[in-house]
């Protein structure tokens, strides 16, 4: 054995771990001197705490000389193809940056979110969401010193992935490949841009001319395959959909359905071919996907079966004072029915009822209109089924028809019922508006419903009315509810709304729990204010 006293770091480090083992009462610990650092000891330590000193610089030590692996020439690393030279991606270095950092108060907003939340812990993600979707916004991303954090945050909260990958940069990338319990980043990229209804920006700027032809495309890994067609999606739907029909008949189930998820993208006229092929595929999974999409096109030939089925079942009684609409349930589906996506229905469901949904979710919208010579909204009123409203609904949804969804909405709301997020969210956004103020009206337990469905990026006559009713709601356990969705909403608050909420807590606050979650609301707005000014030019 070496003399511990002469100058090796690598057997300093090797007596250092036989006295951690045996423990220094049998082994003394190796002065430091005997790794030839230059490193003095503290003169006054006792035996346990100069081992402990010594294990704090070796750990030090060891990770800072850790050399990236380098795998034999022509090997594939996990993350990708191999470079040109045949190695490992962990032994190349990060691509240069396309972004800049975020703004230095900006990061020292988010280290605070992360470390130390002031508005609470429940505020974490909308915080964190919040932060991402502004530097997007602004053009920066994520500074590199809280990039390890943030692979961390995303491996244990699914909810903030999307956000985080946009904000990653070349280099959050670049590490996610090499730690282990990031490969989320991996899986997400490949979805962030339609979850966040953004392009990436670290992809803003390529061109159509970037996107590989089908055989390269054909030869990239399961991961880069879906990026690459997403972005072919976005820029060129037909290039996208060759690159599907190239590799349809080879690919597995999974991966096939994993690429026809991504036609939604620029959904199509052209793109009926391939779907009516797939609904012949011999994975269920697939011909159920096939399907859905196929709902979202009404000039199809399966929505011409589809309204053939629909108005076999439609019968109208047109009286002098009003129009009377049955809707029978259809019968057994035949093996055509069958290939159209009427198969058995989830557990618990009644099949016709079920198949009677799946036929309105497919027919053109024009089937129900014809059949009672009046509008889309009168028609809707006119509908007595559940199973048929909740298939004109997902026809409505699929499609984007904004006519039809103002006649749900406003059918929805002569009723008095709660509204639809969902179809709200297609409206012109000052009918949306209307729609939500007079909704807020009803008061009660509907109030937090109301909040919920509002459409995103609230104006400042929606965030004051809102608040008001919310005011003027007497009782904490009525307004409970609709504060834990304001919380929820903070995002969408237009900036008046803070000193209007700050006036509220500090002049009639109500009681508790209400108390507790408007002085949460008021925490969390000013930390979006904060965020927002600390981004701005």
């Amino acid at each position: 054995m070496s003399d511990p006293r002469t100058p090796d770091p690598s057997g300093w480090w090797d007596h250092l771990l036989a006295a951690s083992l045996v423990g220094t009462a049998r082994r003394p610990v190796p002065p430091l001197d005997a790794a030839g650092l230059g490193v003095r000891a503290r003169t006054d330590a006792r035996p346990e705490t100069a081992l402990l000193d010594a294990a704090a610089l070796a750990g030090a030590l060891r990770a800072a000389g850790t050399v990236m692996p380098t795998a034999p020439a022509g090997t594939a690393p996990t993350g990708g193809p191999a470079s040109a030279d045949g190695t490992q991606p962990a032994s190349r270095p990060a691509p240069p940056e396309s972004r800049p950092a975020a703004p230095p108060r900006a990061a020292q907003l988010l280290s605070l979110v992360l470390v130390q939340n002031p508005a609470g812990p429940s505020s974490l993600e909308p915080l964190v969401r919040h932060w991402c979707t502004t530097a997007v916004r602004h053009g920066y991303r994520l500074p590199h010193a809280l990039l390890p954090q943030v692979l961390e945050l995303g491996r244990s909260r699914p909810g903030l992935r999307v956000p985080l990958v946009l904000t990653l940069g070349e280099r959050g990338r670049w590490l996610a490949e090499r730690v282990p319990g990031a490969e989320w980043v991996a899986r997400t990229s490949a979805r962030a841009d339609a979850d966040l209804g953004a392009a990436s920006p670290d992809r803003a700027a390529a061109t159509a001319d970037t996107l590989p032809d089908v055989a390269a495309w054909a030869l990239l890994a399961d991961a880069q395959r879906l990026t690459a067609l997403r972005a072919a999606r976005e820029r060129d739907p037909s290039l996208g959909r060759a690159y599907v029909e190239g590799t349809w008949s080879t690919d597995p189930a999974r991966t096939r359905k994993a690429h026809l998820e991504l036609l939604e993208i620029g959904l199509g006229d052209a793109d009926e071919d391939l779907l009516e092929r797939a609904l012949d595929d011999r994975a269920a999974g697939v011909r159920a996907l096939a399907a859905t999409l196929l709902d979202g096109l009404p000039r199809s030939a399966r929505a011409a079966r589809m309204g053939d089925r629909l108005r076999a079942l439609l019968h109208t009684d047109r009286r002098l004072l009003r129009t009377r609409l049955d809707v029978e349930l259809p019968d057994d589906p035949d093996p055509a029915g069958v290939r159209d996506g009427l198969v058995p229905p989830p557990r618990g469901v009644s099949a016709r009822a079920w198949w009677l949904q799946r036929i309105v979710a497919g027919a053109p919208l024009s089937i129900w209109t014809d059949a009672t010579g009046t509008d889309p909204e009168a028609t809707y009123g006119l509908i007595p089924s559940d199973e048929a409203r909740a298939g004109v609904r997902e026809a409505v949804l699929r499609r984007g028809d904004r006519g039809w969804a103002q006649a749900i909405a406003r059918t929805r709301g002569a009723r008095r019922n709660p509204l639809d997020p969902a179809i709200v969210a297609l409206l012109d956004p000052a009918e949306a508006e209307r729609l939500v103020l007079a909704g807020a009206e009803v008061g009660g337990a509907a109030l937090a419903t109301v909040v919920q469905g509002a459409p995103p990026r609230w104006s400042r006559a929606l965030t004051l009315g809102l608040l008001d009713r919310c005011r003027r709601t007497r009782t904490s356990a009525d307004l409970a509810p609709p504060l834990v969705q304001l919380v929820a909403r903070a995002g969408d608050l237009h900036p008046d709304g803070l000193p209007v909420l700050q006036d509220w807590l500090a002049t009639d606050p109500p009681p508790e729990p209400a108390r507790r979650l408007l002085r949460e609301l008021v925490q969390l707005l000013s930390l979006y204010r904060s965020i927002e000014e600390a981004f701005a030019p």
